[in-house]
C-alpha cells in the first residue's frame, strides 16, 4: 500500500504530513526540506527514494528538487535564460528548473 504521509521527527515529537499537503522536495547535502500547506520540516529520506516511491505525484525537475505535479502553475523563462517554475498557493519563490528537465515539466504542462 502507498504511504499518504511522510513523517518527520521535530521538537514537536513524530510529525506526519499529509502528501496531498506537499509543495516541494529539496535536497541540502544529507536532508531534504519538506515544503507543505503548514510549513517545512527535514526529513531522512532521499530524493531518489521519495522519487521512487512517489513518482507518479511528483516530478523532477532538478537534481535537488521534486515538485507535487498538481501544483504546477506555470513556467517561465527568466532574462538570462533560466526557467523557474511557479507553484500553485506559494506566492513568490519559484524554484530553478535544471536545462534537462525543462522539456519534461513542459510535456506534463501541456498535459494538465
Amino acid at each position: 500500500p502507498l504511504r499518504q504521509n511522510l513523517t518527520a521527527r521535530t521538537h514537536k515529537g513524530i510529525e506526519l504530513i499529509p502528501l496531498d499537503s506537499i509543495y516541494y522536495f529539496l535536497a541540502d547535502q544529507k536532508y531534504v526540506t519538506v515544503r507543505h500547506a503548514k510549513g517545512e520540516v527535514l526529513i531522512d529520506e532521499t530524493l531518489k527514494d521519495l522519487e521512487k516511491e512517489f513518482g507518479n505525484r511528483f516530478m523532477r525537475i532538478h537534481r535537488n528538487a521534486l515538485v507535487a505535479r498538481e501544483r504546477i502553475e506555470r513556467l517561465q523563462r527568466t532574462p538570462l535564460g533560466h526557467f523557474q517554475l511557479y507553484l500553485k498557493g506559494l506566492h513568490g519563490d519559484p524554484l530553478i528548473v535544471s536545462r534537462r528537465h525543462v522539456a519534461g515539466v513542459r510535456k506534463l504542462m501541456n498535459h494538465l
